[in-house]
């Protein structure tokens, strides 16, 4: 979950897989860059990523977390990342706040 002045924005959930990324589990990500993380610990630098947006409804667990009404509409995002190989490095899907949030894509 983040929070930003106090008030959630985002809620993710993030899969990588343990065979790449031993230990992490135990390693301390509040207010640390996941990526950053695994960019230093592991060697680890995505290489290309994929993204699906789309409009969603948050049950009503991820509506208390976010701060919510069940009903309010939000962005989901699925993403997959890959390495430079073609191994997929990480799988996440978030739920993004669309009165507190907004995305700028940018495509190189």
């Amino acid at each position: 979950l983040y929070v930003v002045d106090r008030t959630p924005t985002i809620l993710v959930g993030t899969a990588l897989p343990a065979v790449l990324v031993p230990g992490l589990e135990r390693a301390n990500l509040h207010n640390r860059s996941l990526y950053e993380t695994v960019r230093q610990r592991y060697g680890l630098v995505p290489f290309r990523a994929e993204r699906w947006i789309e409009a969603a409804v948050p049950d009503h667990e991820e509506a208390a977390l976010l701060g919510v009404p069940a009903a309010a509409p939000v962005l989901g995002i699925e993403s997959i990342a890959w390495l430079k190989g073609g191994l997929p490095m990480e799988y996440y899907y978030a739920l993004h706040r669309t009165d507190q949030t907004r995305l700028h894509v940018l495509s190189r």
